[in-house]
């Protein structure tokens, strides 16, 4: 992929289905009441509340995951978010005081799990008080405190908007990989295609699908887009 008048050639670029949400290319999720941590944190990273499992931290830069958590813990002290957890892992929701983590010497950190943990690691081998676990948040507090989602969406704009249909190679190597999804070639899992539990490599795609890396990527975005139409088989199904 060559950008307009460059010298150089864009490779090996990654789709992340975190950044197709954020500029508006597949649907936001759906407004709720509580986050949970792993959501507040994709929110303070990205501006889209994504669990885990959605998005897999692609497209986040060394460290961010890390300091959200300890932002998130540092506004739980400053009581500038409202949060839940539980006492025991087990335990039922408690509201979280924010004086809990207002101690003297410690810098808290909220794990992707929600539990509650201390920067640096060791420092939770110290301590004394109460320890909190599955820690949600109050999406409207989170968001009040880090409007990043209007700012993300305004900075961040589509590369190019197709005036039309997509060319007819493109909606051909779209309906390779759809099918090969469907009948369990391939899964897609955070934007990516993969060969059972090894990302498939896009030298590989490619010559597969005989295309270029422009033509492969703008098919992956068509499919990405239908996500939620394409039936990937499980393990009974291949059977």
């Amino acid at each position: 992929m060559r950008p307009p008048e460059a010298l150089y050639e864009i490779t090996n670029v990654e789709l992340c289905f975190i950044d197709f949400v954020v500029v508006g290319f597949l649907p936001a999720p759906a407004e709720r009441a509580r986050w949970s941590a792993a959501e507040a944190i994709a929110y303070w990273v990205k501006g889209v509340p994504l669990l885990w499992a959605e998005w897999l931290g692609a497209g986040a830069l060394e460290g961010e995951i890390e300091q959200a958590g300890i932002v998130l813990g540092e506004a739980i002290g400053a009581d500038q978010v409202l949060a839940w957890g539980r006492l025991s892992p087990e335990g039922p929701m408690e509201p979280l005081p924010g004086s809990d983590l207002r101690l003297p010497g410690f810098r808290w950190r909220v794990g992707l799990d929600g539990d509650l943990g201390t920067s640096p690691p060791g420092r939770l081998a110290v301590f004394k008080g109460r320890r909190w676990y599955g820690i949600e948040f109050d999406s409207a507090t989170v968001r009040q405190a880090f409007p990043r989602l209007a700012t993300v969406r305004a900075a961040v704009k589509p590369a190019r908007k197709p005036p039309g249909p997509p060319p007819e190679t493109t909606n051909r190597v779209a309906n390779e990989i759809k099918n090969d999804i469907r009948v369990g070639s391939f899964t897609m899992r955070g934007g990516h295609l993969f060969d059972g539990e090894r990302r498939a490599k896009q030298d590989t795609l490619t010559t597969r699908y005989k295309c270029g890396v422009s033509t492969l990527l703008d098919a992956l975005g068509i499919v990405l887009s239908e996500l939620s139409e394409l039936e990937t088989p499980t393990n009974s199904d291949k059977k």
